[in-house]
């Protein structure tokens, strides 16, 4: 699932648009992104990449909160750590 600060609108058409094939939830007052962590910089113009992973049981697997726009994080290394 994806969470992203724009309007329920914005979210459902870029989803719909770019055929993403899981959930999106908007959180246009961004809210929930800044509890869960992710932060906002000015001087990159919005908010930093965020990969919060869950497990089956609800406890959180991974955690990778980036420092500039490009930082992304090592989504396999996460991927791997959630079949492990």
């Amino acid at each position: 699932m994806a969470i992203g600060p724009d309007s329920a609108d914005r979210f459902e058409a870029y989803f719909r648009d770019h055929q993403i094939p899981f959930r999106g939830v908007p959180d246009p007052s961004a809210q929930l992104l800044s509890a869960l962590g992710q932060e906002w910089r000015l001087m990159a113009f919005g908010r930093m990449p965020a990969i919060i992973a869950y497990g089956r049981d609800g406890s959180e697997a991974a955690r990778h909160l980036g420092r500039s726009p490009r930082d992304l994080g090592d989504i396999d290394a996460i991927v791997a750590t959630l079949l492990a």
